[in-house]
């Protein structure tokens, strides 16, 4: 998986957000890539790092 600047000019993959791409994610995936925009990039960011506390947290408690 690799992310890179959206290069072209495309619309946020993201529901009812109109915005322009700035991210492209690319799964290496046989249903594409996924194009961000700052916003939606940064929330997916954000609840991916709030995954991996409660993850964290889960494996604490079974130690």
């Amino acid at each position: 998986m690799v992310i890179e600047p959206c290069q072209q000019n495309i619309r946020c993959d993201t529901l009812c957000c109109n915005s322009y791409a700035t991210k492209n994610i690319n799964t290496c995936s046989h249903k594409g890539n996924i194009y961000l925009c700052e916003k939606c990039f940064d929330s997916l960011f954000e609840a991916m790092k709030n995954m991996k506390k409660q993850i964290n947290k889960i494996k604490e408690k079974t130690k």
